[in-house]
């Protein structure tokens, strides 16, 4: 019993030893969970701020030695969301970091993969660039937006911003006249070749090239020279390019359409048939200088077989493909050409040879007299432009777009196949303006009524009954386009002209609720001249609907309120 006082007094030293053991069993389990930041944060006291995260995250970007550097900064300006921070100096901090980080980690890839993280740049660069940011920021910035504007295909807004970023970032300036000699290559204006030849020729001078770029830069030269007309100083800068193999193919490919230049410039050589007769002389010329630009065009299409099977280079299979059957179509081997068209068109969808290769093929089949699958194309086609400003192609402009569109509605119309030509005025709207493309429905109409109106004039009496009703039908549909046209111009000074025509059409199909419907909006529309003739056109399609006495109120308004108009 003596003892147990003893025991008794040690205890509490006892317990105090147990509870320091749990207390560090419990420390080094937090630290455990929390990891390595946790423990720096549980010891050190210390808190990382805002502005910390965000100088980090831009520190990191302006690395971007590894890909797991980008994912870093992409992870702090999440952070910095969730937190709602604005940054007092660098209110867009977060979305330059996000656009910044979504540009270099493309760049690491290519095709559709590269695309989507260009448009998450872009989209996070176009909110950062007006707000306000630091001066050392903007050139790189606005570099990364051109090249990546550049990049999927939206030339017009890209332009402006390469050319700015000439100066604003002289470090990405080699890269920037390479995107910009391609833009305005796809301009093909005069002006527009002219200044990516002058910025050819400053490209050395712009920094060191790497012997990709000063290929790709060549090749670009000698296509400039080509479409200026200067064949042979195209030729001589390929024939002084040292090809190597990263650029093999590409250099295939300038090498073909160099050659396509040459058959084009001896074919141009030849006297027009049709104009004046030929001498013997003159038609042995023009046949020797077809068989000439032949051997060019077959010349190339030797170059381009090997690469239309290769797999593993799509971009220039998809090249060599049309220029192949661009070759046969300028050889005049029409049928040749299609297939080959057909064939580019169904290996490379949605490619820039697809798009030119139906918008010919269409053409050739036009021309074939196989309009419905002349028509299939030209609807493909159309449908894939959606903003015409942004258009840009390899092989055309957009102004040569709309042209070939417009020649075959034209064509069409000579030749008075007008359902041809009314379904093409139906998609042809974005590329062609709408109210332009209503204009030529309402034309197209105009002109088969006119036309089916003459051949049933011309026809025996028992024939031209069975194609009146035919005619009445034509009148109405050029009624209903003369309308249409009519609401989407209600603004412009022709508006009461094309209510004028619409109800006169409307009048000559029998359709008189709807001439008489017209006649009404032509008075409401308060012309300069025509009223008093309104009132009597108003009249007669009142009589027309058996409505006696409006017929008459219509022709006393004349007699009382314009005595002495003609009317």
């Amino acid at each position: 019993m003596a003892d147990e006082p003893a025991k008794d007094a040690e205890a509490p030293e006892e317990e105090a030893s147990g509870g320091s053991k749990k207390k560090l069993i419990i420390t080094l389990a937090l630290l455990a969970l929390v990891g390595g930041g946790g423990a720096f944060f549980v010891l050190s006291g210390e808190k990382e701020t805002p502005a910390d995260k965000l100088a980090k995250a831009l520190e990191l970007i302006d690395k971007r030695e590894t890909n797991w550097q980008i994912r870093q900064a992409m992870e702090l300006a999440r952070e910095l969301d969730e937190l709602k921070y604005v940054d007092p100096d660098f209110p867009s901090g977060q979305h330059y970091i996000r656009g910044m980080a979504a540009f270099y980690d493309g760049r690491e890839f290519t095709g559709q993969e590269q695309q989507e993280r260009y448009l998450k740049a872009i989209e996070n660069l176009e909110y950062a660039a007006p707000r306000a940011m630091p001066n050392e920021r903007r050139g790189e910035m606005t570099w990364a937006m051109g090249v990546a504007l550049q990049t999927v295909s939206l030339p017009t807004k890209a332009r402006e911003i390469l050319e700015e970023s000439l100066t604003a970032y002289p470090e990405g300036s080699v890269e920037a006249s390479i995107l910009l000699m391609e833009n305005y290559l796809d301009l093909q204006t005069k002006q527009s070749l002219d200044d990516a030849l002058v910025l050819s020729d400053k490209l050395p001078t712009r920094g060191e090239l790497t012997e990709r770029q000063k290929e790709h830069a060549a090749l670009l030269r000698a296509t400039i020279l080509e479409k200026q007309g200067k064949t042979a100083e195209a030729t001589a800068a390929l024939n002084q390019l040292a090809v190597g193999k990263n650029s093999e193919r590409e250099a295939v490919i300038g090498l073909a359409q160099n050659l396509m230049a040459q058959g084009r410039s001896l074919l141009k050589g030849r006297i027009p048939e049709g104009k004046q007769r030929l001498t013997a002389e003159q038609v042995v010329s023009n046949k020797k200088l077809f068989e000439a630009a032949s051997e060019k065009y077959i010349e190339a299409q030797t170059l381009l077989m090997p690469l239309i099977d290769d797999n593993n280079h799509v971009m220039y299979a998809s090249q060599a493909s049309f220029l192949n059957a661009l070759c046969s179509e300028e050889m005049e081997k029409p049928e040749s050409a299609i297939n080959y068209y057909q064939r580019t068109a169904r290996k490379f969808a949605e490619t820039d040879e697809w798009l030119a290769s139906q918008l010919r093929m269409a053409s050739l089949l036009r021309g074939k007299g196989r309009d419905e699958e002349a028509i299939a194309a030209y609807r493909q086609v159309l449908r894939s432009v959606v903003r015409p400003q942004d258009f840009r192609n390899r092989w055309l402009t957009v102004s040569q777009f709309r042209d070939l569109i417009l020649l075959a509605w034209s064509d069409w119309i000579e030749k008075k196949k007008f359902e041809r030509a009314l379904a093409l005025t139906r998609v042809m709207s974005p590329l062609i303006d709408r109210i332009r493309g209503i204009d030529l429905m309402a034309q197209t109409s105009t002109q088969w009524a006119v036309t089916a109106q003459a051949e049933a004039d011309a026809a025996t009496f028992r024939v031209k009954q069975d194609l009146l009703p035919e005619v009445k039908k034509r009148w109405i549909e050029s009624g209903n386009s003369h309308l249409a046209l009519a609401i989407a111009t209600r603004t412009a000074a022709e508006y009461p002209d094309t209510v004028w025509t619409s109800a006169e059409h409307y009048a000559r199909g029998y359709a008189f609720k709807e001439a008489l419907a017209q006649a009404d909006e032509f008075v409401r529309a308060e012309p300069a001249q025509g009223v008093p003739k309104a009132y009597v056109f108003r009249g007669r399609m009142l009589m027309n609907l058996d409505r006696m006495s409006e017929a008459f109120e219509s022709f006393r308004n004349v007699e009382l309120n314009s005595p002495t108009d003609p009317s």
